[in-house]
């Protein structure tokens, strides 16, 4: 009787082979690809380049030029200039400390509904690429999502309610992204996925953690992209 080709293969090893496009679906799993991930054991080892809290305000001294960001951060001021049909919002938002300019391109009616949304003392999640525009670091036409003082989505587009959600927990990770895949949709789809694998067995026998002091394989995955503090991803 033959033996079946696949019969050697486990549980965890089947699992973290299995095709994003099968997990987060085949749109989204194209992103992925730009960036070399295909399986779901290639998204879990794609490593957070730094965290925030989601519950604090971010630290924009910390921004550069040229990074995929996203920020917690209150909305300072806004200023309108130019007009239809070529005009121009500058909102400037703050960490209590440092500042960041967003800038959004429209038509009026555009430019007063980002208005509307990005009112002094509004507080929300910014995402987009750092640039810098006459020696000031900013962001051009970020997404965002505002949020009240519980947490719910009470601004921004729709379909950026994702960007709120996933900064309610207790920490974020930033990860290296792209413009079609941003961080907070990895962080989603990464939550996905850990859903997806459950308590994978490890690989490694217990004694060989115990003496290399090792945590298993399911908990390193959940320890980085699901941490509850910093000291479990140090």
């Amino acid at each position: 009787m033959s033996t079946p080709a696949n019969s050697w293969q486990t549980r965890t090893y089947t699992a973290l082979n299995t095709r994003l496009d099968r997990l987060v679906g085949a749109k989204t799993a194209k992103h992925f690809q730009v960036l070399r991930l295909r399986t779901a054991g290639d998204l879990m080892r794609h490593i957070p380049r730094r965290y925030f809290s989601g519950t604090e305000l971010s630290d924009l001294s910390t921004l550069k030029k040229g990074e995929e960001v996203a920020v917690l951060a209150r909305v300072l001021s806004t200023e309108v200039f130019g007009e239809d049909p070529k005009m121009r919002l500058e909102a400037t938002i703050t960490d209590g400390h440092g500042r960041l300019i967003l800038t959004f391109f429209g038509r009026s009616r555009l430019v007063g509904w980002w208005e509307q949304q990005l009112t002094p003392g509004a507080r929300g999640i910014f995402a987009g690429k750092v640039g810098d525009f006459k020696g000031r670091l900013q962001l051009s036409h970020p997404d965002f999502a505002i949020m009240d003082r519980a947490g719910r989505v009470t601004g921004g587009a729709k379909r950026n309610v994702i960007l709120a959600e996933v900064s309610q927990t207790s920490l974020v990770g930033l990860y290296p992204a792209t413009r079609q895949l941003p961080t907070w949709m990895i962080a989603n789809c990464a939550n996905l996925v850990l859903d997806y694998l459950g308590d994978l067995e490890d690989p490694l026998p217990d004694w060989v953690r115990d003496e290399a002091d090792l945590v298993d394989l399911a908990s390193a995955f959940r320890d980085v992209h699901r941490p509850t503090s910093l000291e479990t991803v140090a």
